[in-house]
This record gives structure tokens, C-alpha cells and sequence, in this order.
């Protein structure tokens, strides 16, 4: 295998084009598009060292809608069809950013029967099917990726599925909502939750309808998908704990300050003393000493306890363009290296 050091001549001898079809031009959408043309040399040399072979990504089409014209996005790129991308054979990878349950998780599983490959970070879609979508990547053998559904840029995932996979984890405990520790944060800082939610709402933090989060709904779904990876199945919806912050009252902000507690929405998944797990998503009073007290704003903070590797802390940004778009890149590239592996 020859090693990175490479001249460009030897790398851009019969390249092999790998296509995406990009659904939705958003913030996340519009972040995978920065970086992977931005780093178009890198991601194709680190291929090259990893397969041996001169393979590039393209992204070949985006789907927005009719009326939609995004900024950055060129106009021959630009289709407001889906069956354009769905029947263009050329197409190797589909990569759904549009969000929401329907039609997202319908062009998933049409686009797996067409043989493409998928990824996406729609932990709302994922979460619902239960495993469906899963399912359907087996019985198409195709690769479904997902890693930037859950924590944004944090890699928990891909460290679950392979940094431990020859362990056990015991529990899992995490912020998996940069909303809601962002107003959160406010409330630490002194702020009253009314305040600090609407601070959340101007700076782009909050959903038109910000109940999925304020209600612990998108920190459920994480925590589900995070289940699943653990235990090989999907913890259903009514079998997970959950409470939102909406009820976090004045008295109980006041009593957390008075005690040098800080209220944070806390998820965690715990093995029982029968082996099986139990799943909550609430309001919890931290102590200074807690490893997630000190995790302030947007960031996502995942503690894992295993059989082995012990105690293991991770913390990043849970939100953001290109912050996210990081995650659904790797899947892209991974994909990609995947599909070309000597």
C-alpha cells in the first residue's frame, strides 16, 4: 500500500466517482456541501491510503423544494424531485436531510430497494421505524449510516459500535439536547427559564415548535438509538421515562441554586440487576462533582460505563452546520472506503 506522501499525478490516474443525492440544502445540508468540497484533496488522499485506489465523492444533485433557492447551491445541482435522484443509476449514496418522519423515512426505504446506499442524521426517523430501516439494509445489503443522529459531531456511535465492540457497556448517561442545556445554561447563569428560552429561540437554537425539545422528545429518540446499539433492540418510546423542562418551576431553580446544584436534562440508559435495561429522559439537579455539571451551552457530554474500558467521557458540539456536517461526512467517507477496500 503506498503510504500519503503521494505526488497528485499518481492519485488523479482513472479516478472511480463515488455519486451522492443530497436531500435538503438546510443547515446541515449546506454544511456537508462546505466540507466535502472543501476537503476534496484531504478526504480523496486519506481514501487513497485506505483502498489503494484514486476514488472521489461527488455530490451530484440536491433536492430542495420548488420554491426553494439556496444560496451556494449551484443551480445544475439543484432538483425539486425525488424520483430524479431515486432513478439515476448513477447515484451510489443518498443522504437524507430533510428531517421529520414522512416523506423522510419513505425516500430512505425507497432508495435502499433501489440499491443506493444511505445516511442520514433523522434521529426522529430512525428512532420510529424501530429497526426497520435496519432491516431493510440487511435485506438489500446496503450500508446505512446514521452517526450525526445522534450528538452532532460527537463520534459516540462509530466508539460503540467499534471502539467497543468487543465490550459491555453497563450504562449510559448523557446531555444529548444542546437546546435545552443551552436554556439551561442561561438558568445556571441567572437567568429565569422564560428568559433563557427566549434567548435560545433568538439565537436559532429552537424548532418554530420547540416542543420536541422542551418535552425531552429528541433527547428520547437519541437515547433510543443509543439502546439499540447497546442491547440489539429499540427500547420502545412507552418504555422510556421522560419529562421535559417545561415544568422546571422558579421554586425549584432557587432550591437548585441555594444547594450549588444546576439543572440539566439528563438521559440515561442503566442494566438492571436482571441484565436488562431501563431508559429515562428528565430534569435532574447536578452536583458540582457530577461529570456533566460543567457542560454549558450547546455541547453534548456522554458518559458510558463498560465491563472493561471503564469509565468513558465524551464532549462536543450536539448542533451546528458544519459541526454536524463533520458526522454525516464521515458516514459519506466510510461508505465510500467500504465500497473500495482491498
Amino acid at each position: 500500500m503506498k503510504n500519503l506522501d503521494l505526488n497528485k499525478q499518481e492519485i488523479q490516474e482513472l479516478p472511480q466517482v463515488i455519486r451522492v443525492g443530497l436531500l435538503g440544502f438546510g443547515t446541515i445540508g449546506s454544511g456537508v456541501f462546505t466540507v466535502l468540497n472543501n476537503e476534496r484533496e484531504l478526504i480523496t488522499r486519506r481514501l487513497y491510503k485506505a483502498t489503494g485506489r484514486h476514488v472521489e465523492i461527488q455530490i451530484t444533485k440536491v433536492l430542495v423544494l420548488p420554491d426553494e433557492y439556496p444560496p451556494g447551491l449551484p443551480t445544475e445541482l439543484r432538483v425539486t424531485d425525488y424520483n430524479e435522484i431515486l432513478n439515476d443509476e448513477s447515484i451510489d449514496i443518498v443522504v437524507e436531510l430533510i428531517g421529520g418522519l414522512n416523506p423522510a423515512t419513505n425516500f430512505m426505504m425507497q432508495a435502499m430497494e433501489k440499491g443506493k446506499h444511505v445516511v442520514t442524521a433523522n434521529k426522529y426517523a430512525v428512532f420510529t421505524a424501530q429497526g426497520a430501516l435496519e432491516a431493510k439494509a440487511d435485506e438489500t445489503d446496503i450500508h446505512l449510516r446514521y452517526e450525526a443522529a445522534v450528538a452532532g459531531a460527537i463520534p459516540i456511535l462509530r466508539s460503540i459500535n467499534e471502539g467497543l465492540i468487543g465490550d459491555q457497556v453497563e450504562s449510559v448517561v448523557g446531555i444529548l439536547n444542546g437546546s435545552t442545556n443551552y436554556i439551561l445554561t442561561g438558568v445556571k447563569n441567572g437567568k429565569t427559564l422564560e428568559e433563557a428560552l427566549d434567548e435560545a429561540k433568538q439565537n436559532g437554537y429552537l424548532e418554530a415548535d420547540p416542543s420536541a425539545d422542551l418535552e425531552g422528545y429528541d433527547a428520547m429518540h437519541k437515547l433510543g438509538i443509543l439502546g439499540y446499539l447497546i442491547t440489539g433492540k429499540y427500547p420502545a418510546a412507552s418504555s422510556i421515562e421522560r419529562e421535559g423542562i417545561e415544568k422546571i418551576t422558579a421554586e425549584d431553580i432557587k432550591n437548585a441554586k441555594q444547594n450549588g446544584q444546576a439543572y440539566k436534562l439528563v438521559a440515561r440508559a442503566t442494566k438492571n440487576a436482571d441484565g436488562e435495561f431501563t431508559y429515562s429522559v428528565k430534569p435532574e439537579a447536578l452536583n458540582p462533582d457530577h461529570p456533566l455539571y460543567h457542560t454549558e451551552g450547546v455541547l453534548n457530554t456522554i458518559l458510558i460505563t463498560s465491563k472493561y474500558a471503564k469509565e468513558l467521557v465524551f464532549t462536543g458540539y450536539g448542533a451546528g452546520s458544519l459541526e454536524t456536517a463533520t458526522a454525516v461526512t464521515g458516514d459519506i467517507v466510510s461508505i465510500a472506503r467500504d465500497l473500495h477496500i482491498c
